[in-house]
């Protein structure tokens, strides 16, 4: 078995041993295609942050590094703005939208099929969809703070809620940060950055909160064209806002829950799921 085999299979066994919440389970076999899937972005945004790393030079300006270590006095008149090359680093948003694209696409389908598997109501969706295809657009254009134009162009979202190249932005500039207070030299500073972008819980963390993401967007799709009236918050033993959630039983299924969230996931690397109720069980719970 070869190295990334083995990689994909453990990293399953280990999703599959977790939590989850009893919605997933009802469809065995989208459960376990979610976990794989799950486990193969991992692995994919794993190589993509592996790559960025192995070109630290790139996405630093080590001129200005090395002038600004030369030039230091006290206080340092460090300016990371003219060290961190944004240039560089905006084009990785088009990198992880184009290696993300598929797979996020797959996961909405994935959702959909589980949904039309659990409730019995067959509607075609698939990840050839159009729909399905929009959903996985817009979710992978949404994590690198973009947006999809009606027309299909994909754009800056000045409102975006969500930027990974902006938060490893944010960490390569802390990373150069920590070099210049302790007066590393450029290759120190690089193998710094180095060790910063490569960090392996980046990868995990968002294939694990996104993959739900996607799912359950493909779910809800779903759910809209099957006529659901209604939907309820599954935890798996949370203490937190996840609890309150659960705690608030049958909402109609526009409102947000009391976390502000309309569907899981709440917060980072959340297991929580969704059942939908249709109007037959939704008037009975209003009598």
């Amino acid at each position: 078995m070869d190295a990334e085999r083995q990689y994909l299979r453990t990293t399953a066994l280990i999703k599959a041993a977790e939590d989850w919440a009893p919605a997933y389970k009802r469809d065995v076999k989208t459960h376990a295609q979610l976990i794989r899937l799950e486990s193969k972005w991992q692995l994919t945004l794993s190589k993509f942050f592996k790559q960025i790393a192995d070109n630290a030079t790139a996405y630093v300006n080590l001129g200005s590094y090395a002038g600004q270590i030369r030039a230091a006095i006290d206080p340092p008149p460090y300016n990371i703005d003219i060290i961190v090359n944004d240039q560089a680093l905006d084009t990785t948003s088009n990198t992880f939208i184009q290696l993300s694209l598929e797979l996020a696409t797959d996961l909405a389908a994935l959702g959909a099929v589980a949904g039309q598997n659990i409730y019995g109501i067959p509607l075609g969706l698939s990840s050839t969809s159009a729909n399905i295809q929009k959903l996985g657009l817009e979710h992978v254009a949404g994590l690198v703070g973009k947006k999809v134009q009606p027309d299909g162009s994909i754009v800056d979202n000045p409102r975006a809620k969500f930027n990974i190249t902006k938060t490893m932005r944010n960490d390569i500039a802390q990373s150069i940060k920590t070099s210049l207070a302790k007066g590393e030299n450029t290759q120190q500073a690089i193998e710094r950055v180095q060790q910063t972008i490569a960090d392996p819980v980046r990868a995990e963390r968002i294939a694990r909160t996104e993959s739900v993401n996607a799912y359950q967007g493909g779910l809800r799709e779903f759910a809209d064209q099957s006529g659901a009236v209604g939907k309820e918050w599954q935890d798996v033993g949370a203490i937190d806002v996840c609890a309150d959630n659960t705690a608030e039983g049958p909402i109609p299924i526009d409102e947000t829950f009391v976390s502000g969230d309309d569907q899981p996931v709440a917060h980072v690397g959340c297991r929580c799921g969704l059942r939908y109720i249709y109007k037959q069980e939704w008037d009975s719970l209003s009598l």
